[in-house]
C-alpha cells in the first residue's frame, strides 16, 4: 500500500468578529465542550504566542497526540493566524494545519482553515481523504458556534 499524506482547505466566510473566532481557537481548554470526538486536552505550557497541547480524541479509534501551536493576531484585530504542527504521536506521521482569519468588516470573518496528516500506520488514501476534508466543514461550524456564543 502507497504512502499517502492527506492534505485539505477550506475558506468559509463566517457571521463572527475576528477577535472572537480567534477567541474560541485559543481557548484549547474548552475544546472538549464543542468540539466533536475531544475527550479531554491537557495544555503543557501556554505563552501569548503559542502552546503545547496534548489531546485526547475520538475518531475511528482512541487517539493522544500532542500539537505546538502558535498564535498571532495584529492589533486592530484584522487578520490573525493559528498554526501547528505535530510534536508527538504514536497515531499520526504528520498533524499539521492552520487557521488563517481575515476581517471582513465588524461581524464577518473570512476564515481559511487547512489540515494535513498522516498515520503512523498503512491506510488506503482514499479514507485518509475523505476523513480529512470531511472533518473541515463541521470542524468551522463548530468554532463558528462557540464564537457566537462568547
Amino acid at each position: 500500500m502507497e504512502e499517502v499524506m492527506a492534505a485539505a482547505e477550506r475558506t468559509e466566510i463566517v457571521d463572527v468578529p475576528l477577535g472572537k473566532m480567534f477567541q474560541a481557537i485559543c481557548d484549547y481548554k474548552s475544546y472538549p465542550s464543542f468540539v466533536t470526538g475531544v475527550k479531554s486536552v491537557d495544555v503543557k505550557s501556554s505563552t501569548d504566542s503559542g502552546a503545547k497541547v496534548h489531546f485526547d480524541v475520538e475518531m475511528m479509534k482512541r487517539v493522544e497526540y500532542t500539537l505546538d501551536l502558535s498564535q498571532v493576531i495584529d492589533a486592530e484585530e484584522r487578520n490573525a493566524r493559528v498554526s501547528w504542527k505535530l510534536d508527538e504521536s504514536k497515531f499520526f506521521k504528520i498533524s499539521n494545519g492552520l487557521w488563517e482569519l481575515k476581517s471582513l468588516g465588524p461581524d464577518k470573518t473570512e476564515v481559511l482553515y487547512k489540515l494535513e496528516i498522516d498515520f503512523a500506520f498503512p491506510a488506503p488514501g482514499f479514507v485518509l481523504k475523505k476523513l480529512v476534508a470531511g472533518a473541515l466543514p463541521k470542524t468551522i461550524q463548530e468554532f463558528t458556534k462557540r464564537a457566537k456564543s462568547l
